[in-house]
């Protein structure tokens, strides 16, 4: 008996714990959604394909846009969006946005391929 006792007594003392750690925890983690797509644009070059995407995060009003060397990335609202470039022919490009809000993380991610989908160079 005394050990019926003694387990009901940890178990309790367990739980108690885990709901003290539980309510010490600040705030609740919100789910990120990823959506991606992909899309041939009109060049055979990848730095061409990456100025695409640079341009189409301009014409999205997209924030703190970087050019990397792979990828172009920016934020939008509490969106992350990144594109990048395969050397296909046509290149194609990854477009890629990650926020806690899927509408308008989806409605980036749309509006982003679309934009660097249309883009033509005009020499």
């Amino acid at each position: 008996m005394e050990t019926n006792t003694s387990s009901k007594r940890k178990r309790s003392q367990l739980i108690s714990a885990a709901a003290a750690a539980l309510m010490l925890v600040p705030g609740t983690a919100g789910a990120v959604s990823l959506y991606w797509a992909t899309t041939p644009v009109h060049t055979s070059k990848l730095n061409q394909c990456l100025s695409f995407a640079q341009d189409a995060m301009r014409d999205l009003n997209v924030q703190n846009i970087r050019l990397g060397r792979d990828e172009v990335a920016g934020t939008s609202g509490q969106a992350y969006a990144a594109i990048t470039c395969i050397g296909t022919n046509p290149v194609t490009a990854v477009v890629m946005v990650a926020g806690e809000q899927d509408g308008p993380t989806g409605a980036l991610r749309d509006g982003l391929k679309q934009k660097v989908a249309g883009i033509v160079n005009i020499d």
